[in-house]
């Protein structure tokens, strides 16, 4: 939930009942100090009128009273009600409060109707409860929509700080500028954010520094070992056994010079040093893969299924997505089983490439670093180490799976 929501919630909530609690003591306030006698006043004619009817003595109609004789059936349950009437002299409209009933007396069935005029405390009372509902009423939407005004101008410099951070980029040569406020709790955020900005750019681009000084200083003299290795390995003055032991360096130097590309590899991937972007055909793409791998298939003679369909083109670092689909072919290639399967499918937004074999890691530890099938001791373990960080760099989905002896890699995208 948004901390404006949240606001606004507290607010919805206990202000209505303040102001209607506020309101409901004004009006018991105010009502203790007008004349509020009329209803006593009615009650008391009426007795007199009984009192007066029961003793025979003939009680004349006027505008506060007034007698009928109905019929015997005729009933009115007693009922207060207010009534307006017109004074013939005065031409005005006159308030009252009148109670009217039916009384049984002495064999004779009275339809008995007594008005009291309104005081003009009470009609006083009546008004000033009126405009405090309508004033509190006002205030409640003044408040509101005043409350909603002024947390949005209030948090405005944040949602766009907010903004400005998320779209920060280390790789981008630019600091990140704050808008500064009038608020002393935004200023200080605002500060404490530049200043870890700085130092992670500060650790960003002294890491970048030492990968590409890394891949620069660890491969030239790799370079030259294993130059010299292969001019040694070539030489004809070389005997048998000090070729054994020759080979093996020159293998070992050959290895870690692809760990360090791998590593590097890796290195940069998290650090988005891939900034160039392309729309990616993946159909094209596999295609083109599996041309340059048409060599090592029909050696292993293995039998490939593909069917490619058209699917959702993205964009990305074209060499990233050539190392993507490379590792995910050269490792099916790699672990089939002799004249085994391949099977790619491609459709929609998804790709899928499964290769028939045995199960030789755990399937929780296959994006693992260095994790390697057994049989493989010459790979790096990084391949699908790489592949898992391209995808989580683009935001793509894989998941590998091993059903009915085969191992299953699928990337939704």
């Amino acid at each position: 939930m948004k901390l404006l929501t949240k606001l606004q919630r507290y607010y919805i909530a206990f202000t209505p009942i303040a102001l209607i609690a506020c309101g409901i003591a004004g009006y018991f306030i105010i009502s203790s100090f007008s004349p509020s006698g009329s209803e006593k006043r009615l009650y008391f004619h009426k007795a007199k009128a009984l009192a007066d009817l029961r003793s025979g003595k003939v009680v004349a109609s006027d505008n506060d009273i007034e007698i009928l004789e109905v019929d015997p059936g005729v009933r009115i349950v007693e009922q207060l009600s207010h009534s307006i009437i017109v004074e013939p002299h005065a031409d005005k409209q006159i308030s009252y409060r009148q109670l009217q009933f039916t009384e049984f007396i002495n064999g004779r069935n009275y339809k008995i109707t007594i008005r009291n005029p309104v005081s003009e405390g009470e009609r006083i009372t009546a008004v000033i409860s009126k405009a405090l509902l309508g004033v509190f009423l006002t205030l409640i939407a003044t408040v509101f929509l005043t409350n909603i005004w002024a947390t949005k101008k209030i948090w405005q410099p944040f949602y766009h700080n907010l903004t400005k951070m998320k779209n920060y980029n280390l790789s981008h040569d630019e600091q990140l500028d704050l808008t500064r406020t009038d608020i002393d709790e935004f200023n200080e955020l605002n500060q404490v954010v530049d200043k870890m900005t700085k130092k992670i750019r500060k650790d960003y681009l002294s890491l970048k520094e030492f990968t590409e000084n890394a891949s620069h200083e660890i491969q030239t003299p790799l370079a030259i070992i294993k130059s010299r290795l292969e001019l040694l390995l070539q030489s004809e003055s070389l005997s048998e056994e000090q070729t054994k032991l020759i080979k093996p360096a020159n293998d070992a130097a050959t290895k870690l010079s692809r760990l360090n590309r791998a590593l590097l590899l890796l290195t940069k991937i998290e650090n988005k040093q891939f900034e160039y972007e392309e729309k990616i055909n993946f159909k094209t793409l596999i295609e083109r893969q599996l041309g340059e791998l048409v060599e090592l298939i029909n050696l292993k003679q293995i039998k490939l299924e593909k069917h490619l369909a058209d699917s959702k083109c993205i964009y990305m670092s074209p060499e990233l997505a050539d190392i993507l689909v490379q590792n995910l072919l050269k490792n099916a290639l790699k672990y089939v089983d002799k004249q085994g399967a391949v099977k790619i499918d491609l459709s929609g937004s998804q790709l899928a490439i499964s290769n028939s074999g045995p199960l030789t890691t755990r399937p929780d530890q296959v994006f693992e670093r260095f994790k390697k099938g057994k049989g493989s001791q010459d790979s790096l373990g990084l391949g699908l180490a790489i592949v898992k960080k391209i995808c989580e760099a683009y935001e793509l989905q894989i998941k590998y799976t091993y059903q009915d002896n085969n191992h299953v890699f699928q990337i939704s995208f």
